[in-house]
């Protein structure tokens, strides 16, 4: 297929692009090596949450495939409708380590919407593979 789902959750939006991003990593099929010697500083700007959490996902996805680089923990300085700043801390795929197992094209714009159910913010956010 070209696309897969994911169903995802957080108690804050915090804790939903966190999520977002260990469940990207995850059907991507990489973990962070066990030396987190590598941090970034991102900052995005966008429209809304939702377009926020697709444009965020995506900057990890060009950090997976350009840099090699997956990111383990992320801290929010900043995080509200349209505005995401954060430090990203993870490692480099060394020599001899595999990489992704499959690889993630994009997050998609399709059927985003971020809805809060019930002490919680829920998303489905479809990738394309």
């Amino acid at each position: 297929t070209a696309d897969v789902a994911a169903v995802i959750r957080g108690r804050d939006y915090a804790e939903l692009f966190g999520n977002a991003a260990r469940a990207m990593y995850g059907l991507a099929g990489v973990t962070p090596g066990t030396q987190l010697d590598q941090s970034l500083a991102v900052s995005i700007d966008s429209v809304d949450y939702d377009t926020l959490l697709i444009d965020w996902l995506n900057e990890l996805i060009y950090r997976l495939y350009a840099e090699a680089l997956v990111f383990s923990s992320c801290s929010f300085l900043r995080l509200d409708a349209g505005n995401l700043e954060a430090i990203c801390r993870g490692s480099h795929f060394g020599s001899g380590e595999q990489g992704p197992v499959r690889e993630i094209k994009a997050a998609t714009y399709h059927l985003t919407h971020i809805r809060n159910e019930s002490s919680a913010y829920v998303v489905r956010v479809v990738f394309d593979v």
